[in-house]
């Protein structure tokens, strides 16, 4: 019998197994995977590296600080306290946004002084080795924040997976290749095109509409405003009226102060005048930051020194932080001096002078321990060696108001009433007023202001009056904006009242402000103090 062998027909189950890719295609497919998911941290480690550490350019008159987006793409954005001007490009390769914070340095006052507006234009040489410099800085620290990112990354993988792979690592690294050259590529086509639009906001665009230089229109514009200080001040006295209880009616034969502070290079005095002319205005008190950074070329250039001559009436005033440019910089001072209407309250480190309005006594000190460009660090400490020498010189006398531009040494005054500014927010603490800024903090944002000294865009000012008896009554606060581009709109007013002290049982004592002879008397440090 014949024997036949028969071969097992194939189960239906192996004919529904897949078929096994190669090995090099599940490499392949997962060296894809590992490289794609790869460039996302890869790119926010760059981006990131540009926020932590922004490429730095300056030119003669300008510096900045530049660094990449997050979330926004084909864009070049700075902003200041002139504004934001924002470019956009159109690129079918997106880029991310380049965002610019400019500041400006103070050797532009030198230049402005030199060759008028004409020398602060930068030459397309300059130009173009600062972009060039910024395209190298912000490509370094890119790809350097995107190494640094893939060795996070890779140990984190090799945590996760419990195991090192050089496929991954390479993968990895291709990944972070990837996201370098799509930046390069991606800047080179976007940024080195014409841009599609630009957009001026605040009040670079405000001014740009108006077709005025800045220096130029705001003397101008401080001069078209009068009649709307003249409207408000028709309206305080109205509410004054109503304001004052019965219990806080006083005498206002006394003298009224007009308190003003951080002025910062702005010529706004025009404005000043119907207030002083409005409400009888004694004088004009000053509580520091005249200047901006430090120059007296700036306030030359604004004509404010001129304007401070014509206001008619005494201008005291005390040194703040942006007062001077170096620890000996007396030149403020000097010409303050020079100006027959202003009293300096402190000309020299041992020199005082008293202001006196018939018995009223306004003494102040400078904020000799700062200056512009110092390192802006441990500033209430600072102050310590400031309050201590104004009380040391006057201990033994009263004092009407004391004066210093810095809260943290106003505070600490022996005086009955103390003024100070800095803070560009008015306050009324018991007996300490704290000035805000009359000029919305000035022109331009300084590279290192940090609160108090960041800019605000209120503005404001105090007047502060006193009675027959030389003693505070009231003071009124007017807050407003605008001002500087030539719209101003009132937004507050406040009346704060201070509580009368009894009167001396001896008649020799009493003390009369009504004549309110101004006389500047000189007060000498004790040596010991000096020192």
């Amino acid at each position: 019998m014949d024997t036949k062998s028969y071969e097992a027909a194939p189960m239906l189950e192996d004919w529904q197994k897949p078929v096994e890719k190669p090995r090099s295609a599940h490499k392949l497919t997962r060296f894809l995977g590992v490289a794609a998911l790869g460039v996302l941290p890869a790119h926010i480690g760059g981006v990131t590296a540009t926020h932590m550490y922004p490429a730095h350019i300056q030119t003669a008159n300008y510096a900045a600080d530049v660094s990449l987006s997050y979330t926004r793409f084909d864009t070049v954005e700075a902003s200041s306290i002139l504004g934001g001007v924002h470019l956009t490009f159109n690129s079918k390769v997106p880029s991310p946004a380049v965002t610019v914070e400019p500041t400006l340095r103070p050797e532009i006052v030198d230049s402005y002084v030199r060759g008028g507006a004409d020398e602060l234009v930068v030459s397309e040489e300059q130009m173009r080795a600062s972009l060039e410099q910024v395209a190298l800085q912000l490509g370094e620290r890119y790809a350097t924040g995107a190494a640094l990112a893939m060795l996070l990354t890779m140990g984190a993988y090799s945590v996760v997976a419990r195991r090192k792979s050089r496929e991954a690592a390479i993968a990895l690294v291709a990944s972070m290749g990837l996201a370098i050259s799509y930046q390069g590529v991606s800047a080179a086509t976007t940024y080195t095109r014409p841009y599609q639009k630009i957009e001026l906001d605040g009040l670079a665009g405000s001014l740009l509409k108006q077709g005025e230089l800045v220096l130029d229109g705001v003397n101008k514009r401080s001069q078209q405003i009068q009649p709307y200080f003249a409207s408000w001040l028709e309206l305080q006295k109205a509410l004054a009226k109503v304001a004052t209880p019965m219990e806080k009616e006083q005498s206002s034969d006394g003298p009224s102060f007009l308190l003003v502070s951080d002025i910062h290079g702005v010529n706004m005095y025009s404005s000043l005048e119907q207030v002083i002319k409005e409400e009888g205005i004694t004088a004009v008190i000053d509580s520091g930051d005249l200047l901006n950074m430090g120059r007296v070329q700036e306030a030359e250039l604004a004509g404010m020194f001129d304007n401070i001559a014509k206001l008619g009436v005494p201008y005291i005033i005390v040194l703040g932080n942006h007062d001077r440019s170096s620890p000996d910089d007396t030149a403020l001072i000097d010409r303050l001096m020079a100006i027959p209407n202003v009293v300096v309250l402190q000309p020299g480190r041992d020199r005082f002078q008293v202001a006196h309005f018939g018995d009223l006594k306004i003494a102040g000190v400078n904020d000799f321990m700062r200056w512009y460009g110092d390192d802006n660090k441990d500033n209430a400490v600072k102050q310590k060696p400031v309050w201590e020498l104004f009380n040391r010189t006057f201990a033994g006398q009263e004092i009407d108001l004391g004066i210093s531009h810095e809260p943290a040494a106003a505070e600490k005054l022996q005086a009955v009433i103390t003024n100070s500014g800095h803070l560009h927010k008015d306050q009324v603490n018991g007996t300490h007023i704290v000035t805000g800024t009359f000029t919305g903090g000035g022109i331009f944002g300084y590279g290192d202001a940090t609160p108090p000294d960041a800019q605000s865009s209120e503005q404001s000012y105090g007047i502060l009056r006193f009675d027959g008896q030389c003693q505070a009554t009231r003071l009124d606060t007017l807050r407003f904006h605008g001002a500087f581009e030539g719209k101003p709109t009132r937004d507050s007013m406040t009346f704060t009242f201070f509580d009368k002290k009894k009167p001396e049982a001896d008649a020799t004592k009493t003390r009369d402000c009504t004549n309110q002879e101004f006389r500047v008397v000189t007060a000498t440090t004790p040596r010991d103090v000096a020192r």
